[in-house]
């Protein structure tokens, strides 16, 4: 271990004058130190030369911290083993492994992730759209049979659409989530609901009621908590409110609220603002 003098007046991993880390804590020296132990000896090893970092701070990677990876290595640079479009496919297959869905989906376009955990039940009726991500505990569901009933069901994103964790959408028929549409956290969206007769046995073995698909046109904007139930149809750039239940259909450029759904605000191109239903009647 260094010697106190070290610690309080000077680096012990790099000539004072050269040290990155003057001023931080030992913690940060030390691991400087141990990565230059370990460089020198691989230096040595593959036969470049006792710690070819020391004379150039700025190729440590502490300086690259994770999650940003340096785009050359100085391994890169000395014998050419790792390049940057190397590292750049590398990234790829790495996010494809862990965060990408599964590859029975129907289709998933470019840059587009659903993160892990989360349960995907029908993926091959399932589309993704390009720059798409669906968060982490989302659980999407393409029923195909359901209480004796079979579905040709079509669960579709469209393009730069965002879906916050712990969203459960649910399709027996047809929801479309159009471009750049958002939804918030604990969203739920169906085209189907259970059948509550009293005499028809149990609720989980009675069969769906439908009303018609769901379809949310391009921008719409979803809150927290908000439930979007079967037949829907949203225009473009429709705002629903936090918690809100949405039973019925609303045009363009509505905003929404409650429990159920009404008409809070139209917006106003003259205006360039959103304005209540009110003042809109008035």
């Amino acid at each position: 271990m260094p010697s106190a003098a070290l610690r309080l007046t000077g680096c012990f991993c790099h000539p004072r004058e050269q040290c990155s880390y003057r001023g931080v804590g030992l913690l940060t020296h030390v691991a400087c130190f141990c990565w230059r132990q370990f460089d020198g000896i691989l230096s040595v090893a593959l036969g470049f030369g006792p710690q070819r970092s020391r004379a150039d701070p700025s190729l440590h990677p502490l300086l690259n911290w994770y999650p940003e990876i340096p785009k050359r290595t100085v391994l890169s640079q000395e014998v050419g083993l790792v390049t940057e479009r190397g590292i750049t496919t590398l990234r790829q297959s790495i996010k494809k492994v862990f965060y990408f869905g599964p590859w029975r989906l129907g289709r998933c376009g470019f840059r587009s992730y659903i993160f892990r955990p989360r349960l995907i039940n029908g993926p091959e009726h399932i589309e993704v759209g390009n720059r798409t991500m669906i968060c982490s505990h989302s659980w999407l569901s393409a029923i195909t049979e359901y209480a004796g009933e079979r579905f040709q069901p079509q669960l579709v994103f469209g393009d730069d659409v965002y879906v916050g964790r712990y969203a459960c959408i649910v399709a027996t028929q047809r929801i479309t989530i159009e471009d750049g549409c958002v939804l918030s956290e604990h969203v739920y969206i169906s085209d189907n609901s259970h059948g509550f007769s009293p005499i028809a046995g149990p609720i989980m073995k009675q069969r769906l009621f439908h009303k018609g698909g769901v379809r949310l046109g391009p921008h719409c904007f979803v809150g927290y908590r908000a439930c979007i139930l079967s037949g829907v149809q949203l225009g473009e750039r429709c705002v629903v409110g936090a918690n809100a239940v949405v039973t019925k259909s609303f045009p363009a450029f509505s905003m929404v609220g409650g429990i159920p759904a009404k008409l809070l605000k139209k917006y106003s191109p003259e205006a360039d603002d959103w304005v209540s239903v009110e003042d809109t009647i008035a």
